[in-house]
């Protein structure tokens, strides 16, 4: 899945329970199999010292899209979802060779 993502920028505090789907997705996506599907995708993630601080994240593709996406709202699945929908679309376009 990570073929067609360049970034994956990752913002939370491992302690606040808003950060739980940011945690979980980010264990969806650091899989093996993703990982060895593209080893030039960059994971930068920080981690917050404030509980207060909103967790934050944000995936570049190879289209220079940035999809930003408020974790705290959603469950990972949903997200991977999103997430794997766009890359999907992204892969179609360049087998028809857009």
């Amino acid at each position: 899945m990570l073929d067609q993502v360049r970034k994956v920028t990752a913002r939370f505090n491992s302690f606040s329970r808003t950060s739980i789907s940011t945690r979980v997705l980010l264990n969806l996506l650091m899989t093996k199999t993703n990982l060895n599907s593209n080893p030039a995708c960059v994971f930068d993630i920080k981690q917050y010292s404030e509980l207060d601080q909103k967790p934050q994240l944000q995936i570049t593709f190879k289209d220079n899209h940035v999809m930003s996406i408020k974790p705290e709202k959603y469950p990972p699945q949903d997200l991977y979802q999103s997430i794997f929908k766009y890359t999907k679309r992204l892969k179609h376009l360049e087998d028809i060779g857009r």
